[in-house]
């Protein structure tokens, strides 16, 4: 039992390098996307701002470059979609039309180009949402927000351009001037807050900069109403004085990129050679358990034969004195039971514990997937119900930041208290990992496994205890169908729980396959969605 304690420690340890590894590796292909993103970002606001310069007719030159960026802005683009399979310029074509007709103003064009690149940024902050954990996470928030920054630059640049011929602008344009100048202002302080020194450091020298501290005093003086006259560059300057405030912060994005990069790339390559020495060991050590295995084996069993021979000897003893034992000597048969009964008490006990989490409970996930394989294939065998729960305690990051981590202790026993507490006996629970935990319930269809959900989302959304704050949790439900393995069922709910998380927290979501239908009044109800999607087989 210690041998093969010792061999499924190592084994874990090895799980948990290559889990790491595998973030290093999700890492490194987000940083990828997000310089994808980043350059098409780039190209649209340039777009965006030659074409607010063209409406308003400021730029002498403004359509030739326009019709020039056009073309770069196309080839970036079609450079993420080759990629990423993804179109954020539905509708780019009629628009540009209509710009070239003149058939819609400023404030439309400007409208639909920062709403396009408003779901640009927006992507570039879940990218680092879904890095949850991983030691770059930070690093890559603050470089969404440097990337929201060199937006709102982008927009005060394009507000700049339509501003009136001569005088002062009205009161409309410099308010909208000044919202956009205090966003960037609030975006380049989350930036500095959140990276680490080098690229604060970066980030600053390009604040200090002559070209950056032109474009600023640019802005600071058509804020403060000054006419244009008595502003220190020339209005046919406007653009590019502004522009060159944007490229410096264009290359912080770039360097900060190339550094996380770098960064991932150290972690990938420390996490791999890690793994390598892990296997190396492992198998050493394995042959070495092996080895020590047979030899254990074979003196039990030569124990073993020991014992019986004593139990035959002791039994022949009994019956030679007709029942009565000698005096003074112990009864050799029940010292043999009570040993033996204590070493399978041993075996039950280390079992339970190699397949339980010591901190809820709850079956680990060895434990959990032992028994879910084997209802998975009943149901496969007999086509019975069943159904897959994920629940997931909302915020608990911030619950920790706020209360420490022995109260996010305590909020996870809670939960597996209660949900045990309202489980029937042959529903299967188990911690997944962090905060998230897995309920299978076996002869259940997916219909019945929400409304459980439902009752689990309502009892701890009024739940109260003493030591412990109020907390919720979203739930993702999935039904077992045809063909469906265990990893599939799990994507599924998994799916159906990230819904539910993008959909407000505090809800249940419950997956469903293309084309199938689900009870209306139950699927009606305001915390209780179906979602569906192709891409799970």
């Amino acid at each position: 039992m210690l041998l093969g304690s010792l061999l499924s420690l190592i084994t874990l340890q090895y799980q948990i390098s290559s889990e790491k590894l595998a973030g290093h590796g999700a890492m490194l292909a987000r940083l990828e996307q997000a310089e994808r993103l980043a350059r098409l970002v780039q190209e649209v606001q340039k777009e965006r701002g030659l074409s607010n310069a063209y409406l308003a007719g400021n730029i002498d030159t403004a359509y030739a470059d326009l019709t020039a960026q056009r073309k770069a802005t196309d080839f970036k683009l079609a450079e993420y979609e080759r990629a990423q399979e993804a179109n954020f310029m539905l509708g780019i074509g009629p628009m540009r039309v209509s710009i070239d007709e003149k058939s819609v103003t400023v404030r439309e064009a400007l409208g639909f180009y920062t709403v396009t690149i408003g779901k640009m940024v927006e992507l570039m902050d879940r990218l680092s949402l879904d890095s949850a954990g991983h030691p770059l996470q930070n690093d890559l928030i603050g470089l969404a927000h440097l990337v929201r920054a060199k937006e709102f630059l982008g927009q005060v640049r394009a507000t700049l351009l339509t501003a009136p011929v001569s005088g002062r602008g009205d009161p409309a344009w410099h308010a909208a001037l000044g919202s956009r100048y205090g966003l960037f202002e609030a975006s380049i302080e989350a930036s500095l807050r959140e990276t680490n020194q080098a690229m604060r450091q970066t980030l600053r020298g390009a604040l200090d900069e002559a070209d950056m501290q032109r474009a600023l005093r640019l802005i600071r003086d058509a804020m403060e109403g000054r006419p244009l006259g008595q502003i220190e560059v020339p209005r046919q300057r406007w653009y590019e004085t502004v522009t060159e405030g944007v490229n410096l912060l264009r290359e912080v994005e770039r360097y900060s990129l190339n550094e996380l990069t770098r960064r991932a790339r150290a972690l990938d390559e420390d996490a791999r050679w890690k793994i390598y020495l892990q296997k190396s060991g492992l198998l050493a050590l394995s042959v070495l358990l092996a080895w020590l295995a047979i030899s254990s084996l074979r003196l039990l069993l030569k124990a073993l034969e020991s014992v019986l021979q004593s139990a035959r000897r002791a039994t022949r003893r009994q019956g030679e004195g007709q029942g009565q034992r000698s005096a003074g000597r112990p009864d050799e048969t029940a010292e043999i039971t009570q040993g033996f009964n204590e070493l399978l008490d041993l075996v039950d006990r280390l079992n339970v514990k190699a397949s339980t989490d010591a901190l809820t409970g709850a079956l680990n996930r060895h434990g959990f997937n032992d028994i879910a394989n084997g209802e998975l294939l009943r149901a496969q065998r007999y086509h019975r119900d069943l159904a897959l729960i994920i629940a997931d305690v909302d915020h608990f990051k911030k619950i920790n930041d706020r209360y420490g981590h022995p109260v996010g202790d305590r909020v996870l026993r809670e939960l597996s208290r209660l949900i045990r507490e309202n489980l029937r006996g042959a529903d299967v629970f188990a911690r997944w990992g962090g905060e998230e935990f897995i309920i299978l319930t076996p002869e259940t269809a997916v219909d019945d496994a929400i409304q459980l959900a439902e009752k689990l989302r309502l009892i701890f959304e009024s739940f109260e205890a003493e030591g412990a704050p109020a907390f919720t949790i979203s739930f993702g439900v999935a039904g077992y169908e045809r063909g469906d393995r265990l990893e599939t069922l799990f994507a599924k709910a998994d799916q159906a729980l990230y819904r539910a998380k993008e959909g407000g927290r505090n809800r249940v979501e419950a997956f469903a396959a293309e084309g199938v239908e689900r009870d209306p009044a139950r699927a009606s109800r305001s915390h209780i969605r179906v979602v569906s999607d192709r891409s799970i087989g």
